[in-house]
């Protein structure tokens, strides 16, 4: 009789423990609900929430920025024909690339931590609007080569935009320099 009981507990419990899999996946609820909580993302508060959404645009846009950075010293003859082709800056030399590069290292640093966010903020937001606007000919000819990929320059811009718009309520897990 005890091993009929058993038998018929295992399937039950095993039953249960597969709909709450199937109801509310354990890794993707726990992750996302520690986050939310850890981060602030629950709160009702609106400050706080669009303190959260403007560190998730600071980072990712810094994740951006800095590909194209390490690009110029992993490929210099690549960033060499980049300034070339869409700026109109021929004769740099690798030299001046990687100056360039940890030049805007620099200025990635203070910008993924906030600091001075009037002028990092809008230097990045510079250094996009004219990568942009210098792929001006790509825009008219979307459905040539890789020209479909110049679009996602737009939605990073508006990033961009966003955050030195609203640089002042951008705090979370940010330095601010003395001045400001």
């Amino acid at each position: 009789m005890s091993n009929v009981v058993a038998f018929n507990r295992v399937p039950a419990i095993a039953n249960v423990a597969w709909r709450q899999r199937v109801e509310r996946p354990f890794c993707a609820r726990t992750f996302s609900h520690t986050f939310a909580h850890l981060s602030g993302m629950a709160s009702p508060d609106n400050h706080n929430r669009i303190g959260v959404a403007l560190l998730v645009l600071r980072v990712t846009v810094f994740v951006v920025m800095l590909m194209w950075t390490i690009d110029k010293f992993v490929r210099p003859t690549h960033a060499i024909s980049i300034y070339e082709h869409f700026y109109f800056l021929p004769g740099l030399g690798p030299a001046i690339v990687y100056l360039i590069g940890v030049a805007e290292i620099v200025l990635l640093i203070g910008f993924v931590f906030g600091f001075a966010p009037r002028l990092t903020y809008g230097l990045v937001l510079l250094l996009h609007a004219v990568s942009t606007f210098s792929s001006f000919h790509q825009y008219l000819h979307p459905f040539e080569g890789p020209n479909i990929l110049f679009f996602a320059a737009w939605p990073m811009l508006g990033a961009c935009f966003t955050l030195y718009y609203l640089r002042d309520l951008d705090t979370r897990w940010s330095v601010r320099s003395r001045r400001e």
